[in-house]
């Protein structure tokens, strides 16, 4: 008779655990995969005083692994804006290799959005925003060079979420994770001179 209430425990609590999955509350995201959307024409030398200038563009129609249709990240979320964050190094001697710069925001020119608090790699938050023809979400960075040096745009782990997460929304997340596929970190880099 012990075995049986034992057994009964366990079937009760396997039930409680499924009830209260993150699937119930609308927590888990809907998992999508962007490549190379960044674009970034690196002229390699820059003078102290320019603009690096980068762009991240991604469709609003998305395959979603499982369904032959594309899914429609505004009709699905309701959502014009997808925040990302991005990184910038700097090459140390010291080091020898790069470290991670925060840039003082006056010498960010980006759209950002205060809606977006999330944990991130980064520590540059921005924000991707639905274009006028509605077909693609587009984000254009510039960054003010102010000291030389050799320096590095960091895309790699790279997350575009839409909204906060919270576990009393009711709201579809999307993360877009970005790879780089036919590019490597090298292809950031870029020099900048007095």
């Amino acid at each position: 008779m012990n075995i049986m209430y034992k057994l009964i425990l366990v079937v009760i609590c396997f039930t409680f655990i499924g009830c209260f999955s993150y699937d119930d509350n609308g927590f888990e995201d809907i998992r999508l995969t962007i490549e190379d959307s960044f674009i970034f024409e690196n002229t390699r030398d820059y003078k102290v005083g320019d603009t690096v200038i980068f762009e991240l563009k991604f469709s609003r129609y998305m395959e979603e692994e499982g369904y032959i249709n594309l899914l429609d990240l505004y009709e699905t979320t309701n959502e014009k804006q997808f925040g990302y964050s991005f990184g910038v190094s700097k090459y140390s001697d010291f080091s020898k290799r790069f470290e991670s710069l925060t840039i003082d925001p006056q010498f960010l020119i980006a759209q950002q959005s205060d809606s977006f608090n999330y944990y991130s790699y980064h520590n540059h938050n921005t924000i991707a925003i639905l274009n006028e023809a509605q077909d693609a979400y587009i984000s254009k960075v510039g960054i003010i060079m102010v000291e030389n040096g050799r320096f590095k745009l960091d895309f790699e782990n790279v997350y575009l979420v839409n909204g906060n997460r919270s576990f009393i929304d009711d709201k579809i997340h999307i993360s877009i994770k970005h790879s780089l596929i036919n590019h490597t970190a090298s292809d950031f880099e870029f020099n900048v001179i007095e």
